[in-house]
């Protein structure tokens, strides 16, 4: 492959960070409600978009409990440095894609500076308590997980006009499942992976960003 004919497009929680930052605030750090949410969205009884709603009524946090949390349990995958500054050092174009929110990702990727402008993700504002806002409130949609809050079919669309290059896409869970539908080339892992074989998805198992690298830096 030629990785100048590509827009690398990267999901967040779980895929450039080591563990979920939504798993780890609404099922192991939660309550029995957000526990009870979360298995319910898993099962697919309920959309990406209205799960976070009900965990957000269900467990009121502060900005600063939110930032504690963050700050103490999720992390960077180790490799993922070494690939940003690969794809800074080529000039390519990348982007952020996540069904999380953008006051996570600018916090845990500060170091970086990435643009606010390559980051497509929901929102958090204080509400008396933290409450999200979706970049997307209006989006019909059929698939099982859907409607998401940040729908990343559309995103990829306008992030193709925007660049004009074939998509490479990097994800591991649920909401990327849309994502590796419309994408030219797919590095798929966990959950991901089962999807992709399921539906004929031609993809790239990865363990983490340094095997990444090596694939396609070296």
């Amino acid at each position: 492959m030629n990785i100048f004919d590509y827009t690398i497009v990267v999901d967040f929680d779980g895929t450039i960070t080591t563990y979920d930052s939504n798993d780890m605030l609404f099922f192991d750090l939660g309550n029995e409600e957000t526990i009870k949410h979360e298995e319910r969205f898993r099962a697919g009884e309920i959309s990406s978009r209205e799960t976070y709603e009900l965990h957000f009524n269900s467990l009121p946090l502060s900005f600063e409990k939110y930032y504690t949390i963050i700050d103490e349990f999720i992390h960077i995958d180790p490799g993922f440095i070494e690939f940003y500054h690969n794809i800074t050092d080529m000039e390519l174009p990348f982007f952020i894609v996540s069904g999380g929110f953008r006051q996570c990702i600018t916090r845990v990727l500060k170091q970086l500076k990435i643009p606010e402008t390559n980051i497509y993700a929901n929102d958090l504002v204080l509400d008396g308590y933290l409450k999200p806002v979706f970049v997307h409130e209006d989006v019909v949609c059929t698939e099982d997980i859907g409607p998401c809050g940040n729908c990343k079919r559309k995103c990829i669309e306008e992030i193709k006009k925007i660049t004009g290059k074939k998509i490479l896409f990097i994800g591991d869970g649920l909401t990327d499942r849309c994502a590796v539908m419309i994408s030219d080339f797919v590095f798929a892992k966990d959950g991901l992976v089962d999807f992709c074989r399921e539906f004929g998805i031609k993809f790239h198992k990865f363990k983490d960003f340094a095997d990444i690298t090596k694939q396609i830096f070296s």
